[in-house]
């Protein structure tokens, strides 16, 4: 998607082992974060870390989603007011093509906030 660079940084893992590791005593725990795991807990760190990046990129999708509708939004509004008074149908084609695109632009903003 077509989106500043500085956006890609929320695909990558936060790093919480370490930090956490480092409160605890060195003596009792290994030095790699990941050798102080066990199968079922590299496991779920797997699990969770793809969903982590799993939902990165459905937050990005719906955001492009989301901007790139309301920019639409903008093209009909102008197209809208260059149309004659007279080209009733051709008004009534844009209102119904405004209102989807409102429901798009509103439902992606709702991913996103919610995700």
């Amino acid at each position: 998607y077509n989106l500043a660079p500085e956006f890609s940084k929320f695909h990558n893992t936060p790093e919480v082992d370490k930090p956490i590791i480092a409160l605890a005593s060195s003596s009792a725990i290994p030095s790699d974060a990941e050798e102080a795991l066990n199968p079922k807990e590299k496991r779920a760190e797997l699990a969770l870390r793809r969903a982590h990046v799993s939902d990165a990129w459905a937050i990005r999708a719906a955001t492009a989603a989301s901007f790139f509708t309301r920019s639409s939004l903008r093209w009909l509004r102008h197209l809208r007011d260059t149309i004659p008074a007279s080209n009733i149908r051709a008004h009534q084609v844009v209102a119904k093509l405004i209102a989807a695109a409102e429901f798009l632009a509103d439902a992606s903003f709702n991913v996103v906030k919610f995700s």
